[in-house]
């Protein structure tokens, strides 16, 4: 199951599912749990949506690998200044030097070396890291925002 999670904690959430197998089984969970009417599930490809003006809290991210750093870059826009971004199964190491440790012999498998947009953003402390290790990986990005304390050395 590959899927994109978009929040605005005031209204909804929304799903991005790229099949219609996975769309319908998000549908049935999601109305299983009772909470079918504030969620929807677009069966579409990340990389093809457009969320317009929508300003969203949380972004998870948890499709194919190879185009999760695209998936970033392209909902940053939108990600509200104080909002998260969350990515699945990034381990710490390809934000640090781009090793993973499953496949040292390939440098930045399966994700790609870290694009220069996002290294841009934690250079300017646009976003901020924020990794949780665990044996796959979950690396959270966060938005700053004007008024944000900043430690400084």
């Amino acid at each position: 199951m590959s899927m994109q999670i978009c929040i605005n904690f005031a209204r909804h959430l929304m799903t991005l599912e790229y099949e219609r197998i996975h769309q319908e089984r998000a549908e049935r969970l999601w109305m299983a749990c009772g909470v079918g009417n504030r969620v929807t599930c677009k069966l579409t490809s990340s990389l093809s949506f457009w969320p317009h003006d929508t300003k969203y809290d949380l972004l998870f991210l948890d499709s194919e690998p190879q185009i999760r750093f695209q998936e970033l870059i392209n909902f940053f826009p939108n990600l509200k200044e104080g909002g998260y971004v969350g990515i699945h199964d990034l381990p710490s190491s390809l934000c640090q030097g781009n090793v993973n440790p499953d496949h040292p012999e390939m440098k930045s498998y399966p994700y790609g070396d870290l694009p220069e947009q996002i290294k841009e953003w934690l250079r300017t402390d646009k976003l901020r890291m924020i990794h949780f290790p665990s044996p796959r990986g979950l690396t959270f990005f966060y938005k700053t925002k004007q008024g944000d304390y900043k430690w400084t050395t």
